[in-house]
Order: C-alpha cells, then structure tokens, then sequence
C-alpha cells in the first residue's frame, strides 16, 4: 500500500479553499492515497508539521517565505504556490499535477509563465501587483487584530 500524502491548502481564511480542495479531491487517480485539507494561515504554526505538502492560495502568496521558514525545520515539506489561474477556476486535476511533480521531485517552470520579454504587462496587472504588496497585508493585519476581530464576528452572528 502507498505511503498516504497529507496536504495542506492554506489561504487566507481557510473558506476559499474548500472548494478547491473538494475539486482536487474529484480528480485523484484511483490509486492516490491523499489527505486533503483547507485551513486559514494563522492556523499554519499549530498545524504545519503533520503535512507532507502545503498548497499556498495566491492572495496569501506574498507569505511564502515565512511559510517555507515555518516549515523548513520539519524536513523535507514542499511548499508550492498554486498558479492564480488553476485556483480561480478551481482546476483541481491541473493542481494535483503540480503536486505529483512536487513529490516525485519533478521541477517545472510555472504553467503559462512567459518570459519577460514576451509578458505584456497590463493595467490591471500592475493594479493587482500593488493590491498585493501594499493593501493585502495592510488588510491580513487589521482582520488578525483580536479586537476587530471580535467585533466582525459578533456582528456576523447578529445578521441573521
């Protein structure tokens, strides 16, 4: 019997995911033993040393060095950004393709990259490009701060 593959897929609340995990889940091979789970990035110090691969949502991206930090004492946990494209439409075979490579020690460019010279950098590029240096962290920040936070969820449970 195959040795079971745990993956992690974090974003930033640990919603989004679900769907794509589920997706992923739909498109394994028959004879894949995998353990897929979603979880928020804050959860990732608690959590990180029990998986054997941790998936990182692109709107956590700019995140990834202090995920490869946390997981690098652990040993030999791959850590991989999922192509914004494959996550956004929630491609769950392209996904699990990364992650065979990823684990069969497959290195590939990522899907679609062009090199500089034939990217085409459009407005909405750059738009994206700045949201996620300047406003995204400046946002994870503010929804982590305990008291907003309690607040947000005690109006949340007052909608209903």
């Amino acid at each position: 019997m195959l040795k079971r593959q745990t993956i992690l897929l974090i974003c930033a609340a640990g919603a989004s995911s679900s769907l794509v995990v589920r997706k992923m889940e739909e498109n394994l091979e028959p004879s894949e033993n995998w353990s897929i789970e979603a979880r928020s990035i804050n959860e990732l110090p608690n959590v990180v040393a029990k998986y054997d691969c941790i998936l990182v949502a692109p709107q956590i991206n700019y995140e990834i060095k202090k995920i490869e930090a946390l997981a690098e004492p652990y040993g030999n946990i791959k850590v991989l950004s999922i192509n914004p494209a494959d996550y956004s439409s929630a491609d769950g075979k392209a996904i699990n393709q990364m992650v065979r490579d990823a684990l069969n020690g497959i290195v590939k460019t990522e899907r679609g990259k062009k090199e500089m010279s034939e990217t085409k950098t459009t407005f909405m590029d750059k738009l994206q490009a700045f949201m996620e240096k300047h406003i995204v962290p400046v946002g994870m920040k503010i929804s982590n701060q305990r008291h907003l936070a309690a607040v947000r969820d005690g109006l949340t449970i007052l909608i209903p």
